[in-house]
């Protein structure tokens, strides 16, 4: 419960962060970011949940969730080679390239 609990007050305060601060040069980051923990913790929560009703459906649902919010968050950052692409293009406000 303790740690359910801190999966939800890090996205929480991440957004608090977020929209407090509006010099902030990647803040969609942060909104990423904190709905990647949240979709995390949800999906704990549902893996305990299948436990006793099949629950499967939305287990699925949260999972690619946090595949398409990581594939966002990390895909255009990360360099592994010339020309790869390693998610959809995921332009976020005018700070994308």
């Amino acid at each position: 419960m303790a740690i359910s609990l801190a999966y939800f007050s890090i996205p929480l305060t991440l957004a608090t962060f977020a929209r407090r601060r509006r010099d902030l040069v990647f803040r969609p980051m942060f909104w990423l970011f904190a709905a990647s923990i949240l979709l995390c913790d949800a999906g704990h929560w549902l893996d305990m949940l299948t436990l006793w009703v099949p629950a499967y459906g939305a287990e699925v649902v949260v999972e690619a969730g946090v595949e398409v919010g990581a594939r966002c968050r990390i895909g255009p950052e990360a360099a592994i080679g010339e020309g790869v692409v390693l998610g959809p293009d995921c332009r976020i406000g005018a700070h994308a390239a």
